[in-house]
């Protein structure tokens, strides 16, 4: 009876898995933006400088967009921003800033989570950032500092504990 016996939730925020070649930082305090429709005229409206990026692309320390689909991307910045949720011209976009978990994945190992995570060769990128990694639907990117994971927030504790055995 495994499921009846929960662990304590983990920290929200700051590093929650930390080995010798693999930490797992959560990361809070962003903003999150489903965006569907134009994409560039969304993002045009919302966060100009905004890069929409594929699988693994390089997201800059500023806001960033991830393909979900061909008319579908999720907006981040660095902080949430306010938005109408009504349409705009040919654009729709809905704040979800509570509805992402983030995590940051930094050390050796995490070319070898990633294999172990997703069937995908992330040296080939894709158009969409959206990919099925542990089991999740995941939006995987590039930082300087590590890799970014953005998933749904009810899956973050799952996925925790998928990298903690990973």
């Amino acid at each position: 009876m495994r499921e009846m016996q929960w662990p304590a939730p983990r920290p929200r925020e700051g590093l929650i898995i930390e080995r010798p070649r693999l930490s797992v930082e959560a990361i809070t305090g962003l903003g999150h933006v489903l965006i569907s429709g134009d994409l560039q005229g969304a993002l045009n409206a919302l966060a100009p400088q905004a890069p929409l990026l594929g699988l693994f692309g390089l997201a800059p320390d500023g806001p960033y967009a991830l393909r979900v689909a061909r008319d579908s991307a999720l907006l981040v910045t660095p902080a949430p921003i306010f938005v109408d949720p009504a349409q705009r011209g040919e654009f729709f976009a809905t704040a979800v800033d509570d509805g992402f978990a983030v995590l940051t994945l930094r050390g050796t190992d995490v070319a070898d989570v990633l294999s172990q995570g997703a069937s995908v060769d992330f040296a080939v990128s894709s158009p969409s950032a959206c990919v099925m990694f542990a089991g999740f639907r995941t939006l995987i990117v590039r930082r300087p500092d590590g890799v970014r994971l953005h998933l749904e927030a009810s899956y973050r504790e799952a996925m925790l504990e998928w990298l903690e055995g990973a």
